[in-house]
């Protein structure tokens, strides 16, 4: 009876296994192909519930790894141990998945110069049509010290963009960026100091932040979206 056990457990260990795996795979292709997101990423900035989750996901492959590793022991309380827990975590597994479905581990971030303004395919229009206004087409060759970063997260619930382009320009070619952007009739200027001025603007939900050092000839661009469904 002992020995007829064993394949069985062994089994339900390489099945927790698979099935973590897939689980794991699935999440990743979702967030690929349903959520748009180029550059996905783990994020764990969000609400503890849904780190649990990510947690719980992991549960069956975890289980059948370790459950794996551990039965060359040949203890019958760890082999019972993992036997009832196999189920669990497999159910656990499946029902963390769904969750994660609808809320994803992952974001689409990047701070490559080779990614700039390629977004997502799902970023909001606002979005798109806010960086076609105020970003440069390309980073200026004439620039130096030029730090990008995109970010973006979509839910069902929740639709986030963050996209920053900060550059250094001589001061002929900060004075003719300056010219265009302070021309932009949907940004207020605002001079919060004798040498940065701030252009400010918002449109359907959408925040636009320009500052502009006069000292120092860089600009940094600041776009900002969030929207709760």
């Amino acid at each position: 009876m002992k020995n007829s056990s064993k394949p069985i457990f062994h089994d339900h260990l390489l099945r927790n296994a698979i099935l973590g795996i897939s689980l794991l795979i699935a999440e990743f292709l979702i967030a690929i192909f349903y959520y748009g997101m180029r550059y996905p990423k783990l994020s764990f900035a969000k609400p503890l519930l849904l780190n649990l989750a990510f947690i719980g996901l992991n549960l069956p492959l975890l289980l059948g790894v370790f459950g794996m590793a551990l039965r060359a022991l040949k203890n019958p309380h760890v082999n019972r141990f993992f036997e009832h827990s196999a189920v669990l975590a497999a159910v656990l597994g499946v029902l963390c998945a769904i969750v994660l479905a609808l809320y994803p581990p992952f974001c689409s971030s990047t701070t490559s110069l080779n990614a700039y303004l390629h977004l997502d395919r799902t970023s909001d229009s606002s979005v798109h049509v806010a960086q076609e206004t105020i970003l440069p087409e390309t980073v200026p060759q004439a620039s130096t010290d030029p730090r990008y970063q995109y970010y973006h997260y979509r839910s069902i619930k929740e639709d986030t963009t963050y996209l920053t382009l900060g550059i250094t320009l001589p001061k002929a070619d900060f004075t003719t960026e300056q010219t265009r952007l302070t021309a932009i009739q949907d940004l207020t200027p605002k001079q919060t100091d004798p040498t940065i001025l701030l252009l400010t603007g918002s449109s359907d939900g959408t925040s636009i932040t320009i500052t502009l050092d006069s000292q120092y000839h860089r600009i940094i661009y600041t776009i900002h979206q969030q929207k709760i469904k």
